[in-house]
């Protein structure tokens, strides 16, 4: 957990015998993360800021992620439980808000990617912790959807279709250069910034910039809309950090 980031409640969903997915309980207040492959560290940064994670990533399959979770796991946690979500459930009104590109402030067209995009899914699962050190505190269950989908397409259909508001969204190395994005999620007038911002009554409190480099590599903001950095945290060995950036004040 981020002492600069507020910590959150235990939702009462997450603590029970019997898990019934909710959309609205297991996207409010969440960190969304597109382009996510199965990276660990909003999870070991952010777990007590939120308790739900949604991480999106169009080049997984089902069987490659429960592996990659079988093989690596989440250090002191182990999954409790594991649903297939079908599409009327994560939009049970549909995709009704629809932001469509500017093909001035893309990289490419998303089409030119379908070689390596696979079929969509989704999957939710639970992790609880397993035994801790002395002294050591940390939550005992956190929720993780992972759903194999375009990254800025998914935030409209699940957040503003919706009507939810996650606390925080995560650009992590997403990949618009040698990687394989076909649009920028760091450029504020591509389409996911534009997503994000599109109804400030839903906008996230917190907007999460790190990737390669370190801590002090990622100590200005990206977005106007989030203008206040109020903390950065790196990995020194592996050459990596992020900044936490505050939505600011609007009129």
């Amino acid at each position: 957990m981020i002492p600069e980031v507020t910590q959150a409640a235990k939702p009462h969903w997450l603590y029970t015998d019997k898990f019934v997915f909710d959309v609205h309980k297991v996207l409010k207040d969440s960190l969304y993360y597109p382009s996510s492959g199965y990276d660990g560290k909003p999870i070991k940064f952010f777990t007590g800021n939120v308790y739900s994670f949604v991480y999106v990533d169009q080049s997984t399959t089902p069987e490659s992620l429960q592996a990659t979770i079988n093989k690596n796991g989440i250090k002191g946690y182990k999954q409790i439980h594991k649903q297939d979500i079908p599409m009327h459930q994560l939009i049970p009104n549909g995709w009704s808000v629809v932001i469509k590109p500017q093909r001035e402030h893309e990289y490419h067209h998303p089409a030119n990617y379908r070689s390596w995009i696979k079929p969509g899914f989704c999957q939710w699962f639970i992790f609880e912790a397993t035994e801790t050190k002395d002294g050591e505190e940390k939550p005992t269950r956190f929720s993780l959807l992972f759903l194999c989908g375009d990254g800025p397409a998914s935030y409209q259909a699940l957040y503003l279709s919706n009507r939810i508001k996650p606390k925080i969204v995560a650009i992590l190395q997403p990949g618009h250069g040698f990687g394989g994005n076909w649009t920028n999620y760091r450029d504020p007038n591509a389409i996911f910034a534009k997503s994000v911002t599109h109804n400030r009554s839903l906008m996230p409190d917190y907007l999460v910039d790190g990737g390669n480099g370190y801590e002090n590599s990622y100590t200005e903001p990206i977005w106007d809309d989030y203008p206040t950095n109020i903390a950065n945290k790196g990995l020194g060995k592996y050459g990596w950090g992020m900044g936490v950036f505050e939505k600011g004040e609007f009129n």
